[in-house]
């Protein structure tokens, strides 16, 4: 199922992944890397065809062509610790809704960079999350990108995606700027919460 699964900065894993390790752990995907460069900085040609292919690609060969394995991947990941789950549970949130709890630029902020390995327990999210896939498996399955992306502001939710659990040295400055949120935003609010108790 899986072809060289290195491990992420956040403990997520890849299926098809080329990247720079060191102690058998990620530096973060190049092209992602790249693609989020151009994206934050609107390098010419982000907005055609062919830098979106790449940005297509590239989650393919990352989440690989089904989101509901690449979740079951990380839920049997002992990297993978409960805010990483409420960070999946959010993007599977996204999409099959187009909504999220949270912006996902603001995500880096709540995982914890390289985290230990803990014990796998069947946890309650953990369940939840099996269950989400279980009862969504074809939106999560083949057709995760086109549902991801039919929602509004679908592409640019997928390039923070993408840059959170492939590369997540995603400058908060950078995103704000493009992104540029209220401090009265519910979503602002929300963060502050989980960050502060």
């Amino acid at each position: 199922m899986q072809n060289n699964p290195h491990i992420f900065p956040f403990g997520f894993r890849a299926f098809y992944a080329v990247a720079t390790q060191i102690n058998g752990r990620s530096l973060g995907d190049e092209d992602v890397a790249e693609c989020q460069r151009m994206y934050l900085s609107k390098t010419d040609g982000y907005t055609d065809w062919a830098f979106k292919r790449r940005v297509i690609n590239n989650a393919l060969r990352l989440f690989g062509d089904s989101f509901s394995l690449w979740v079951k991947q990380q839920l049997g990941n002992p990297y993978v610790n409960e805010k990483a789950l409420r960070f999946i549970d959010d993007t599977i949130r996204f999409i099959l809704t187009g909504k999220r709890e949270m912006m996902v630029m603001h995500w880096p902020r709540i995982l914890d960079a390289n985290p230990k390995s803990i014990q796998l327990t069947s946890g309650d999210m953990r369940k939840a999350l099996d269950g989400v896939i279980k009862t969504n498996s074809d939106s999560l399955s083949k057709d995760y990108l086109s549902s991801w992306l039919s929602h509004p502001g679908g592409f640019d939710d997928l390039v923070f995606t993408m840059s959170v659990v492939f590369v997540p040295d995603v400058s908060q400055d950078e995103a704000n700027t493009i992104r540029h949120q209220s401090p009265k935003n519910p979503q602002l609010q929300r963060l502050n919460t989980l960050l502060n108790g």
